[in-house]
């Protein structure tokens, strides 16, 4: 429902729904990490939204790093896109949030190896699904996005009523991916040290 009314306000004004759509998105994303972190943990029972209301040093540092990240992993694809190569963008797009997963993997587990290009390989080649799933809140974000944009000069109860379908099936997407990020998670020892299999109670997430 607030997302719905964040549309409606961005129909109505696009810069002042914008912003709050961006902080809005900060607080999402810290939910989703909260989320995946708990489930790789091991607590396989719902996450309230306290854990995206506490936002310590290491949260906004963890949340800095994944839009970072996904601000460099999308420029591929952009200019894929710009040179009409709608395929390459595709797979550059696909591969992008695959990267993107396995980043924000590393702040799940409280774990910045998993950065590393042959630990980013080795999550890839071992846990390809879970990551493909882990960015379908992200995909779903996106595209809810630009149908919303597309369907800006709708009746309002048409907007609003198809504002509000999407943000539910998207809402549903995003818990889903922290859900898959917090699956791959348990099993991130298997690139570590048996003895680190205890950080994914305290990671930066959690």
């Amino acid at each position: 429902v607030v997302l719905t009314l964040l549309d409606l306000v961005t129909r109505a004004n696009f810069f002042v729904g914008l912003l709050l759509k961006l902080i809005a998105a900060v607080f999402f994303l810290r939910w989703q990490l909260h989320v995946a972190s708990r489930t790789a943990a091991g607590h396989d029972v719902p996450a309230g939204w306290a854990g995206a209301m506490d936002m310590r040093r290491e949260h906004v540092r963890g949340i800095a790093i994944v839009v970072v990240a996904a601000l460099v992993l999308c420029m591929p694809g952009i200019v894929a896109d710009w040179l009409e190569r709608p395929g390459l963008a595709l797979v550059l797009f696909l591969a992008g949030g695959v990267l993107l997963a396995a980043g924000a993997l590393s702040q799940v587990v409280g774990d910045p190896t998993l950065m590393r290009p042959w630990n980013v390989l080795a999550w890839m080649v071992r846990r390809p699904l879970g990551l493909l799933v882990g960015t379908a809140g992200w995909w779903a974000a996106g595209w809810t996005e630009i149908l919303l944009w597309w369907m800006r000069d709708a009746a309002t109860p048409l907007y609003a009523l198809a504002a509000l379908a999407l943000r539910v099936v998207g809402l549903y997407l995003w818990l889903l991916s922290a859900r898959a990020l917090g699956v791959v998670g348990r099993s991130w020892s298997l690139f570590g040290d048996d003895d680190d299999e205890g950080e994914t109670a305290t990671s930066p997430a959690g």
